[in-house]
């Protein structure tokens, strides 16, 4: 259904064309490089994925959010990558892209500290085509008024000791779009622990999003894998719900899908998502 809609509404949608919009993901276990510039060239030659979120919510024009991204290693200490990505929430579009590079800093045999930095391009933007108005001729609905372009800057850095893996990013250091700093930081922390001769993989985790513009997102994550091919997720997200994954990967292509159930309060007004992710790596 088309939107039908005011000065004073569209007054209301334009806070969110001011602000960078970072969708919450769940496959973040899968592919840290969607946070984290530090992740380029982490454990591959080559890693090209694109990657889906979708609300459920039901009513048209529900947040949408699509990534075509690679990264792999260019020497042996540097990785890098990109990422393409298209937001769509409502009347309003976002669309980035971004280049990374990391470096790693071997501590030992096993051990590593890896930085990250990115910088990109963005351009937000009403879509005149999902627009139905009263006065065609108001000039305060000239979709030239609400088109906005940037660069914005990013940093991370990724610890492996041992079993643990830490990663700390701000993926929006800096946006000349909105003038601000530090819109958006994230930060996980897991621990692998390997049985049945090394087959079997579970990893605990815990992963926080700090952005400006949205309430805090903590999650509690229980990941187990059998040879590195097959794979089952159940988290909890504080406030928000419920999440549960799946995976296979077979001769360096895979496919990932997770369902994020909201619970209370959201589960009336947002629905769940869909998340889908298919990959290749060598």
């Amino acid at each position: 259904m088309k939107k039908i809609i005011s000065i004073i509404s569209l007054c209301f949608f334009l806070q969110t064309l001011n602000a960078q919009q970072s969708t919450s993901l769940n496959l973040y276990a899968q592919n840290m490089f969607l946070y984290n510039p530090a992740a380029a060239g982490f454990n591959t030659n080559f890693h090209a994925f694109m990657h889906h979120v979708s609300s459920t919510a039901e009513f048209e024009d529900a947040a949408q959010n699509l990534v075509f991204g690679a990264h792999g290693s260019v020497a042996e200490n540097m990785g890098i990558g990109a990422l393409v990505t298209a937001n769509s929430y409502g009347l309003f579009e976002n669309q980035q892209a971004l280049f990374a590079y990391s470096y790693r800093i071997k501590l030992g045999e096993k051990n590593a500290l890896r930085f990250g930095i990115s910088a990109g391009a963005q351009k937000s933007f009403l879509n005149s085509s999902k627009l139905v108005v009263f006065d065609n001729g108001d000039a305060n609905l000239l979709p030239e008024l609400y088109t906005k372009a940037g660069f914005f800057t990013g940093f991370g850095l990724n610890l492996t000791f041992q079993n643990i893996n830490l990663d700390l990013s701000a993926p929006n250091l800096y946006d000349t779009q909105t003038q601000q700093t530090l819109e958006v930081m994230a930060g996980g922390l897991s621990y692998n622990l390997l049985a049945m001769n090394k087959s079997l993989l579970v990893q605990p985790s815990v992963f926080v999003k700090m952005d400006k513009n949205s309430p805090m997102i903590l999650d509690g994550n229980l990941l187990v894998s059998f040879k590195q091919m097959v794979w089952i997720q159940a988290g909890y997200r504080h406030n928000r719900g419920i999440m549960a994954g799946m995976g296979i990967a077979i001769k360096g292509m895979g496919i990932a899908y997770a369902y994020g159930f909201n619970t209370g309060v959201l589960s009336q007004l947002a629905g769940g998502s869909h998340e889908i992710m298919v990959s290749f790596q060598k």
